[in-house]
């Protein structure tokens, strides 16, 4: 089932992705993670977007665990935000 939260998880999730792919083509930012870090940009979106559904489809139906996750997604999308 899918419900807002995880709606909105999702959509966060790919804000995330945009935004590091235009922060790091721009040369304005880099990506944190290391591990990420490490491969081209069709791959961290394939990444992202699978790790993504992956979280949704582990946790989507745990209201409490969603906020918490979307919560952290949004702090991470308002952060790449600030280095526009």
């Amino acid at each position: 089932m899918i419900t807002k939260l995880s709606v909105t998880f999702l959509v966060l999730n790919l804000l995330d992705y945009l935004l590091t792919v235009f922060l790091v083509s721009s040369g304005i930012g880099v990506e944190g993670n290391p591990v990420l870090s490490q491969l081209n940009m069709l791959g961290l979106g394939i990444v992202k977007v699978l790790g993504g559904f992956l979280v949704v489809l582990l946790f989507g139906r745990k209201k409490g665990m969603m906020s918490v996750l979307t919560g952290g997604m949004g702090g991470v999308v308002l952060w790449n935000m600030t280095l526009l």
